[in-house]
């Protein structure tokens, strides 16, 4: 048997990982995350302890790339409505809430569980330092649009969109049959953003 190349390594290292992270979440979000040992974890993963201990110093090392991951999340909706080819600030503003609706739709399972788990992560300063950043920035983007729209409050406008955006997130993961093509028509009439059929 040849020896594993380092791809193979890397694909196995991140699959472990994943496998980690994805058990936490779970456990986090119905056990609560003091009600949660390594040992629970390692055991829901189907990995050894001592692994867990090789990607993570410890469950709070944990915690803090699950909070990552959610960021990416939001991250990732902002680069790809910003990568769509936009010519007006109307189409930038369509194209954030179209990728907004699409992440939603593709990450509803993730979205399940981390939900409780974000309830539960204010207990960590760290936790309040990164989503505070990462909620400045999204809703300055989203404030810059607004502006180039015309909008009179444009800051507020956006705080109005973001709070939309993060009860969406939690209906769409509390409630089984959402209707969340409702929801996305009534945000493109909310902006005008109906486009003539």
């Amino acid at each position: 048997m040849s020896p594993r190349t380092k791809e193979q390594i890397a694909g196995i290292r991140s699959e472990s990982i994943n496998k980690i992270l994805m058990a936490s979440m779970e456990l986090f979000a119905t056990n609560g995350y003091p009600g949660t040992s390594v040992n629970a974890i390692a055991k829901k993963a189907g990995v050894s302890k001592g692994l867990i201990y090789n990607y993570f110093e410890s469950k709070e090392d944990i915690v803090k790339r699950l909070i990552t991951m959610m960021l990416q999340m939001a991250d990732d909706i902002m680069e790809n409505a910003a990568a769509k080819i936009a010519e007006t600030p109307m189409q930038e503003l369509k194209n954030l809430i179209d990728v907004f609706f699409d992440t939603i739709e593709q990450q509803i399972e993730m979205m399940r569980w981390i939900l409780p788990l974000a309830f539960q992560m204010s207990k960590f300063s760290f936790v309040n330092d990164m989503v505070a950043g990462k909620i400045e920035s999204t809703i300055g983007v989203m404030q810059n649009i607004f502006e180039r729209i015309g909008y009179d409050d444009p800051e507020r406008e956006a705080w109005f969109l973001g709070a939309i955006m993060d009860g969406l997130g939690m209906d769409v993961a509390i409630l089984p049959d959402y209707e969340i093509d409702k929801m996305h028509k009534f945000l493109y009439i909310k902006y005008n953003l109906i486009e003539d059929e």
